[in-house]
């Protein structure tokens, strides 16, 4: 009969050891997956954030321009604002969107 190290001896806890380094290898490597998913849409979220802004400062300069030179698309081009104002709000936070919107 063999001599028994330990508890359960050396034939249970190599491959307990094993299991256990595998297993927080996965769940690591889930983690880590997870963590570069969150950023990806940190990173998105902050450039719409930047980017919106500047946007509605260029158009509505636009649309000014044409107001002053009492344009017919004066009407036109906020009614276009509006709409894309309108999906900014309701479907960009979507992760998929027809082209067509």
């Amino acid at each position: 009969m063999p001599p028994e190290n330990g508890f359960l001896g050396n034939n249970f806890i190599i491959p307990f050891l094993g299991v256990f380094a595998l297993s927080l290898v996965f769940k690591l490597n889930n983690n880590l997956k997870e963590i570069q998913h969150k950023k990806v849409i940190a990173e998105l979220s902050y450039l719409k954030a930047k980017i919106n802004p500047h946007f509605l400062f260029n158009t509505l300069n636009n649309i000014y321009s044409l107001a002053l030179k009492k344009s017919d698309i004066t009407a036109d081009a906020v009614l276009k604002l509006s709409g894309m104002m309108r999906y900014v709000v309701t479907e960009s936070n979507h992760q998929k969107v027809p082209l067509e919107k």
